[in-house]
């Protein structure tokens, strides 16, 4: 299972039309247990120390943007997924 990357395009279009000076981007790259994991990076420096299998930007719910840590499950439309809030919905770094 893993998520459509256009997921994590569109939450880096969504965080550069808040503030669009912030330098938004992503890295990927592979981790110890040969995974492909994202990174958010806001000004080159990464928002976590850890890599997340997708970068979300949650536009039903909370409207953050959210680093995707674990998929449980899927329905036929619908993920069910752990994740951790990096940026909120005024586009500050979430502490």
């Amino acid at each position: 299972m893993s998520i459509d990357p256009k997921k994590t395009n569109e939450a880096i279009i969504h965080l550069k039309s808040l503030k669009p000076n912030d330098g938004w981007s992503v890295d990927t790259f592979v981790n110890s247990k040969d995974e492909v994991v994202v990174t958010l990076r806001r000004r080159n420096i990464p928002l976590s120390n850890t890599g997340f299998t997708s970068i979300v930007y949650d536009e039903n719910e909370s409207a953050c943007v959210v680093g995707i840590t674990s998929i449980i499950g899927e329905t036929n439309s619908t993920w069910f997924c752990r994740g951790l809030v990096l940026v909120e919905k005024d586009g500050m770094v979430a502490r």
